[in-house]
């Protein structure tokens, strides 16, 4: 961790909730002087704390404070909510930059609003990047896909950073490339979330058909659990949930039968075995699979009073 505020921190990361958080870390494991900032100071305050091991972190307690951090040009990376936030956090730290300067907005920002926004700056000569962040926060931490959206010098100046801390493919080419203008890394990270909700959608729906309309259970994510007895809650069927269809049936009778097994054989009835298993026409309980489970033969008692 490093204490000085005179312009020493290559990159700077404002926002420190998980997302903000991770990002700064994952640049500091790669070796960048990462300068953080918070509206709150406690959180920057902890993740320096908590954190400050894996690299080299430049608090700041001020918007002031934190672009005197950053050298020339500085490169402003803003992860908070998108909409009015994001808005206020520019509107805060734009008198402060100078032309050449870099803000780039990681959060997930609609695209129509980052062309306005780098409309904004671009007249105060100031670079805005609106750059999709994927992967969530373990992705942010260690290696995101990242869509950046910008002008041709501001990715020259941020793409080799933005290349050095992106997931890679397994020909090692990182996932990441300049997208285009202004908004088009946000109407690329739109297109991806579109679809990846889509996906997630078409998935709930086809396990909710096989469920509720086939009648197959949740077999999958029974396998490991010792004992039916124990099973979770969430295991068992829906209520009205017709107990005879599909592997629900023996989810809810097996230990019921278990039981009844017990209790029989400690009564003395006892199973047929080899020669007496019935075979083809032979009586026996139908099973539910479509073979014979032979009868159960109570063992022989004699009547009271006979011999």
């Amino acid at each position: 961790m490093s204490d000085t505020m005179s312009g020493t921190a290559q990159i700077g990361v404002t926002g420190l909730a998980v997302m903000g958080r991770n990002l700064a870390r994952n640049l500091a494991r790669h070796g960048y002087t990462v300068a953080v900032h918070n509206r709150t100071g406690a959180r920057t305050e902890e993740l320096v704390e908590e954190f400050g091991r894996e690299g080299d972190f430049v608090p700041a307690g001020t918007p002031r404070e934190f672009v005197a951090a950053l050298e020339r040009p500085r490169r402003v990376i803003v992860m908070v909510r998108a909409g009015e936030a994001t808005d206020a956090v520019i509107g805060e730290f734009a008198p402060l930059l100078e032309p050449g300067d870099i803000v780039v907005d990681g959060g997930n920002a609609h695209f129509a609003d980052t062309r306005r926004r780098e409309e904004a700056l671009r007249e105060r000569g100031v670079h805005f990047v609106g750059a999709g962040v994927s992967g969530g926060e373990e992705g942010a931490l260690h290696g995101p896909s990242i869509m950046p959206g910008g002008s041709d010098e501001a990715y020259a100046a941020l793409g080799p950073l933005l290349e050095d801390i992106a997931a890679k493919a397994p020909d090692g080419a990182p996932c990441t490339a300049h997208i285009g203008p202004d908004g088009a890394g946000h109407f690329v990270k739109m297109v991806h979330n579109g679809i990846e909700y889509a996906d997630m959608q078409l998935i709930a729906e086809a396990y909710d058909l096989l469920r509720t309309v086939a009648g197959y259970g949740l077999g999958p994510c029974r396998r490991g659990l010792p004992r039916l007895e124990h099973r979770p809650p969430g295991l068992l069927p829906r209520r009205g949930h017709r107990r005879g269809a599909g592997p629900h049936r023996r989810l809810h009778r097996a230990p019921l039968r278990r039981r009844r097994g017990r209790r029989r054989r400690a009564e003395g009835h006892r199973p047929l075995g080899g020669a007496d298993r019935p075979g083809p026409g032979r009586s026996g309980i139908r099973h539910r699979r479509g073979g014979l489970r032979p009868l159960p033969v109570r063992a022989h008692r004699p009547a009271p009073g006979r011999r």
